[in-house]
């Protein structure tokens, strides 16, 4: 039995009663396609955490370096002044925690910015990309397109849109619209049902070791 194999071996945990989330599946992702996982540190995600919190809900508990807090206020500013990203939080929900179960599987989401009435969706990113070109081949390469599918199951959205800020000045504002790009949508609501599938059925990857990394 395949799943025998995989917990005798150490490669998964086989199934589990907890729920999962868009991050935990992409975790399943990059280990079953040989990826390098996710690095960022603390440091990258209090960053971001800070932003969240000061252009979503107008608070300053995070404390950033005077560094950090001169860039951050740089790319308020942005998002301020940007037509549409004002548009999408206007009369919204914002970093609201969803549960929902996608193919039998309980999925953790906490969503952004919710506008109920437009049944539309979005999610705050920063990025390093200083053209829009760049922030789609971004979102491709790091999975945006299967969050946002994720998102749009869960919350019962028919909208779905990634408002990526750049760190660097003058902080360009790249808003990525799901619905625009029906082919990577459709791929990435696959990948979700495999993805699904692995962890109702083997549960969580477990990190190989260099010694039997080679079982991937």
């Amino acid at each position: 039995m395949l799943l025998s194999h995989l917990r005798r071996h150490n490669i998964v945990t086989g199934p589990l009663a907890r729920n999962t989330s868009h991050s935990g599946l992409s975790v399943i992702f990059n280990s079953v396609c040989g990826f390098k996982q996710f690095s960022g540190g603390e440091q990258f995600l209090a960053f971001g955490n800070a932003l969240h919190e000061r252009w979503l809900i107008s608070s300053f508990v995070r404390t950033v370096t005077a560094a950090e807090e001169k860039l951050l206020k740089g790319m308020i500013e942005s998002l301020k002044k940007h037509v549409i990203a004002c548009a999408l939080i206007k009369d919204s929900e914002r970093e609201q925690k969803i549960y929902d179960k996608l193919n039998g599987v309980e999925v953790a989401m906490i969503l952004d910015i919710k506008q109920v009435r437009k049944k539309t969706g979005a999610d705050l990113k920063t990025t390093a990309c200083t053209t829009y070109k760049e922030f789609l081949d971004s979102a491709i390469k790091y999975g945006y397109f299967r969050q946002g599918k994720t998102y749009k199951l869960g919350a019962r959205l028919q909208h779905f849109y990634f408002i990526g800020i750049s760190k660097t000045p003058p902080h360009p504002v790249f808003i990525l619209y799901v619905n625009d790009h029906k082919e990577e949508e459709q791929y990435a609501e696959q990948e979700l049902k495999f993805l699904l599938y692995f962890y109702k059925h083997y549960g969580k990857t477990v990190m190989p070791t260099i010694r039997d990394n080679h079982l991937f």
